[in-house]
């Protein structure tokens, strides 16, 4: 009997122990699983970073455009400005040149007055002592 209940210790022990064995390999399966899952989840992580930094680039470069268009801008806005004020430089002379050429003008007219007045306040000489 005592062999018999034995025997039977002996093979409810080894069913335990396939049984465990095989509990093992399950939790050995799901732990393969799980770092398959880890791993997937960091090649994810890796590539949302490497989107992420990407993006980051392309902010900094557009506000580097952005500088640079400001920069252009503003160098335009000034060349503007110049031209504007040689422009009104330009038209403010105009005016002092208009007046300097009526002055002339008015010289020159009175330059003539003064020179028909000496004419016309010189005798005539007489016909005899004309030079022939």
């Amino acid at each position: 009997v005592s062999t018999a209940a034995t025997t039977a210790s002996t093979e409810a022990s080894s069913v335990n122990i396939e049984e465990s064995s095989a509990s093992t390999a399950a939790s050995s399966v799901n732990i393969v699983v799980s770092s398959a899952s880890i791993a997937v989840s960091w090649v994810s992580t890796a590539a949302t970073t490497e989107s992420t930094a990407a993006s980051l680039e392309n902010i900094v470069e557009s506000s580097e455009s952005t500088a640079a268009m400001k920069e252009n801008t503003a160098e335009m806005m000034a060349s503007t400005v110049a031209s504007l004020a040689n422009t009104l430089v330009s038209s403010a002379s105009k005016p002092v040149s208009s007046v300097s050429t009526l002055v002339n003008l008015g010289n020159m007219q009175e330059t003539r007055e003064k020179t028909l007045e000496m004419t016309e306040s010189t005798p005539a000489m007489p016909a005899s002592t004309a030079p022939a």
